[in-house]
């Protein structure tokens, strides 16, 4: 592959050097330590078969007018960590197959109508990288040409203070990066027509979402808000009906509406870590297929019967890093017969205070398969606190207050019970689960090893190792 690298301190003396490379053959040029006051049209005119382009690292300031027209075949275009203040109108026209433009770590302020224009990337993972630039303006229409870029469209880390009414018009992109900005405000039909897979709005200043802001745009995987100040949220997602995966966590919200989530139909993840929420029984309405719920570090510290019965679908439910210091009767679900019961892949209650567990606090589900009590303050369980449970997979106690192996006794039937970091684990030479005679637990595992059930027989294992759990 014919290549060339330049080195060229001005304009002219670029010309010179680009202009005698061999323009038929040439498939790559690299400019190296070049304080050229812009790159214009004339320096890659006739160099047909240029794939690729390597001007990253150099002091250039402007991109000219119509500079790249006729590069039909560039795919790699590197221009990042420049001194590039202004793009020229129509300056990437006639880059009709690109992979990748990197523009990042520029000093791009305005992103202007025109400079995009018959500029396409229409390859799977293609990126456009406009991210650490100083842009704190977009006029209407300046990406009407991106309506075929099926990867990246990376604007992070610039100076947005809004996404105003038709800012992002009719974007076609799989994933469209706005974190790290400074966004306050997204008008009414801000995202009008628009199509994404994934889109990043975290760590802006979020705090007004027009109810229409979201009208007519589409969503179909992760929609990104977190660290945000996004404390109503009412009716802003209801067209979102595709969404699969929301990120609210860090917003400081309290108080959870009614019609919040109203239009989150096929919403499966929702995410609502290190706020401080106050859980009712309408928080959840309008989420008939949530299968995971995140309420990590919110000050709970009790949860009301029946608050998640509205989540038919609920697999996964994260209490950790939270205030509990008991579990009362039906805190996860509340069934008034057999048939109204449900199960559970997840229910992770670790890194809390908890150290009772009242009897009925699992009332309303037969079954857990990953139960996380680890990181607590448990000691013992009272009498009948696991009867609700048939059976449970996994039961992680490790770095409780566990001393005495009696406890082994009370669980519900489980395939494997985890105990490192408990006082028990040093008097695991004197456990004998043969002489325990336990019959419904298949497994009991401490840090550094554990005992299986083999054959009606129970078997050391000085091999076994536990990961480690980190301390609260």
């Amino acid at each position: 592959m014919p290549k060339t690298t330049v080195t060229g301190k001005s304009l002219d003396d670029l010309k010179k050097k680009i202009g005698a490379a061999s323009k038929p053959k040439t498939e790559e040029i690299t400019v190296e330590s070049s304080k050229s006051a812009s790159l214009e049209r004339s320096l890659f005119q006739g160099f047909d078969a240029l794939t690729a382009l390597y001007i990253s690292g150099n002091d250039i300031g402007e991109i000219k007018n119509n500079c790249f027209e006729g590069l039909t075949n560039l795919k790699y275009l590197y221009l990042n960590n420049n001194n590039i203040k202004s793009l020229g109108i129509e300056c990437f026209k006639g880059c009709m197959r690109m992979n990748e433009l990197d523009l990042s770590g520029n000093q791009l302020t305005k992103i202007q109508a025109g400079c995009f224009t018959e500029f396409a990337m229409t390859t799977t993972c293609a990126t456009l990288n406009l991210s650490n630039n100083q842009i704190d303006t977009i006029e209407v229409g300046a990406f009407k040409s991106l309506t075929v870029l099926y990867g990246t469209l990376d604007m992070s880390h610039n100076r947005l203070t809004k996404i105003a009414t038709d800012m992002f018009h009719n974007l076609l992109i799989e994933k469209f990066d706005l974190s790290n900005n400074k966004i306050d405000t997204i008008e009414e039909n801000g995202l009008f027509g628009s199509n994404f897979k994934f889109l990043h709005l975290e760590n802006n200043g979020l705090v007004n979402v027009h109810p229409e802001a979201f009208h007519r745009c589409e969503i179909q995987s992760e929609l990104h808000l977190e660290l945000n100040k996004l404390s109503n949220y009412s009716t802003i997602f209801k067209s979102l009906k595709n969404l699969k995966e929301l990120y609210l966590d860090d917003n400081g919200i309290t108080e959870l509406p009614a019609d919040g989530f109203l239009g989150l139909n096929n919403l499966d993840t929702l995410y609502l870590n290190k706020n401080d929420c106050i859980l009712t029984k309408d928080a959840f309405m309008g989420l008939p297929n949530l299968e995971t719920l995140h309420l990590e570090e919110n000050g709970l510290s009790t949860i009301k019967p029946g608050t998640f019965n509205r989540l038919q679908n609920l697999r996964n439910l994260n209490l950790s890093y939270n205030n509990f210091t008991d579990l009362a009767p039906n805190t996860f679900w509340q069934a008034s017969n057999e048939d109204e019961k449900t199960y559970l892949f997840t229910l992770s209650l670790h890194h809390n205070d908890i150290s009772k567990i009242t009897p009925g606090a699992f009332g309303g589900i037969d079954r857990i398969e990953d139960l996380q009590l680890y990181g607590n303050k448990i000691k013992a369980f009272v009498p009948g606190a696991w009867k609700d449970l048939s059976y449970v997979g996994c039961i992680q106690l490790q770095n409780n207050d566990i001393s005495d192996k009696a406890i082994l006794h009370q669980l519900s039937p489980c395939r494997q019970v985890k105990l490192g970091g408990n006082q028990i684990e040093i008097n695991v030479s004197s456990l004998y689960p043969n002489d325990l005679k336990l019959k419904d637990i298949e497994m009991i595992s401490f840090n550094y090893c554990c005992y299986r059930l083999e054959n009606g027989k129970w078997k050391f294992d000085d091999r076994f190792q536990e990961s480690v759990i980190i301390p609260k």
